[in-house]
């Protein structure tokens, strides 16, 4: 009897593993990843050839033969890879920007995927974003944020790319905020790779506002993550904003040298390179030779910096004509941007940007100064003495905010523990009245 029990058990739970429905692939939070992708597609996922012509024509071809044969999950999926491609490299391209908006157009509302489909809305946002486009950045970004199809990491992704928008506005609360809510997102997560990513980007944030010690606090924790964790990338990333941190801040002590020759010591072992990364290398030593006055190693440098900026183009031009500018003054060589500088630092004492205006400006005062146009460097010098009382102002603010985040931070660890005492507590008068009633049981079962 026992036995036909156990084999009636036994068939039914067959047939119960036989009717569920067949697994879905994917990740409830990332949804499809390069492991679900067939290998035709998976062969996109190159970062190292974002800049590659071949590449381009190469993955465009492939989205546009599924598309014919009406294929258009396949074609999504692959023109996912292509934009993630240039994503990871900050390059916009015009083609696969006019592709996405209108694969994104006919597919919402049908039985494409709609989770996949939206986050063709973050790499359009993304994109208007390389060419600094923040009205058009703000409006896609959004749009995918607020969207019910929209999976948890896109949308994480778009708070992060919301955040840099706020932050090139000067807008730096928001930016904080955002960052700040990716992170607790990753912690809860414990999610150790975006948790380094996230750390990263609120140093960024901190660094900005001169609040250099919770920047040095964030990169550090970060590091020891990516240390563990042995990740090449995130050390890089990491080491390069700490560099800047260095360059920046006076207070700040930090071998420079040591920091920038380990991130070239890294590069060199890295196979996944990609022009972001090739990007954070040539900052981290173009400043450091410059600040060092080694003009050679600076050139050359800034040669590599070149070829990089001319793919990514917008801010990144914007980076390369400002420290070009600088290379020449180094050199007493006259300008050849100075209508450039002008717009850029106008713009940037605008924005408030003022460590951005007070770059352009030096370069100017300089260079009028050693070309012997003396009344336009005075006029310069004044603008520089002005900036450099309402920089003084923002520092003065960052440090105020610094001093308030540690004291909340504070105070947030002290009713942390309050609370574990208090529960600690409550544990120990629990298990003392348990004892209680034992004692008083074993004792009426007695008597």
């Amino acid at each position: 009897m026992l036995i036909r029990c156990i084999k009636r058990l036994f068939f039914l739970s067959l047939i119960g593993i036989a009717c569920q429905a067949p697994k879905q692939k994917g990740d409830a939070e990332k949804g499809l990843t390069y492991d679900d992708m067939p290998p035709t597609i998976q062969a996109l996922y190159n970062n190292s050839r974002g800049g590659d012509s071949a590449y381009s024509a190469e993955a465009g071809a492939l989205y546009l033969k599924y598309l014919k044969e009406g294929q258009r999950d396949s074609a999504l999926f692959c023109l996912i890879a292509f934009n993630e491609v240039l994503d990871q490299n900050y390059i916009y391209d015009s083609l696969v920007m006019f592709w996405s908006k209108e694969h994104l157009a006919k597919g919402l509302g049908t039985k494409e995927n709609q989770h996949e489909l939206l986050k063709l809305g973050y790499y359009i946002g993304s994109m208007y974003y390389t060419i600094e486009n923040s009205d058009s950045t703000f409006y896609w970004l959004n749009y995918t944020l607020n969207h019910p199809s929209a999976l948890p990491r896109t949308k994480v992704r778009c708070r992060t790319m919301l955040a840099n928008t706020y932050a090139n506005l000067n807008k730096m609360d928001s930016s904080i905020a955002l960052k700040q809510a990716n992170l607790d997102y990753y912690l809860r997560l414990k999610d150790t790779v975006n948790i380094c990513v996230s750390s990263n980007n609120l140093a960024n944030d901190f660094r900005y506002i001169f609040a250099y010690n919770l920047a040095l606090e964030y990169i550090e924790n970060g590091l020891r993550l990516a240390t563990i964790k042995k990740d090449t990338f995130l050390e890089i990333m990491l080491r390069h904003n700490l560099g800047l941190v260095y360059a920046e801040d006076e207070d700040s002590v930090g071998d420079m040298t040591a920091n920038v020759h380990r991130i070239n010591f890294l590069m060199d072992h890295y196979s996944r390179k990609n022009l972001n990364m090739e990007y954070s290398q040539a900052i981290s030593n173009i400043q450091f030779y410059g600040i060092r006055r080694e003009l050679d190693s600076m050139e050359i440098w800034m040669n590599r910096f070149k070829a990089i900026c001319e793919i990514q183009q917008g801010s990144s031009i914007t980076k390369y004509q400002t420290y070009s500018a600088m290379l020449a003054n180094f050199r007493n060589k006259p300008l050849t941007n100075t209508g450039f500088l002008k717009e850029n630092a106008f713009n940037s004492r605008e924005m408030k940007e003022y460590k951005e205006a007070i770059s352009c400006y030096n370069v100017l005062f300089k260079s009028a100064k050693n070309s012997g146009q003396l009344n336009l460097a005075l006029a310069y010098q004044d603008t520089l003495d002005d900036l450099h009382e309402l920089l003084y102002r923002e520092n003065f603010n960052g440090k105020i905010y610094e001093m308030e985040v540690k004291y909340k931070t504070k105070l947030r660890e002290q009713e942390l523990l309050l609370k574990d005492e208090e529960l600690l507590s409550r544990n120990r008068t629990l298990i003392l009245l348990a004892a209680l009633l034992v004692i008083l049981v074993l004792l009426f079962v007695k008597y």
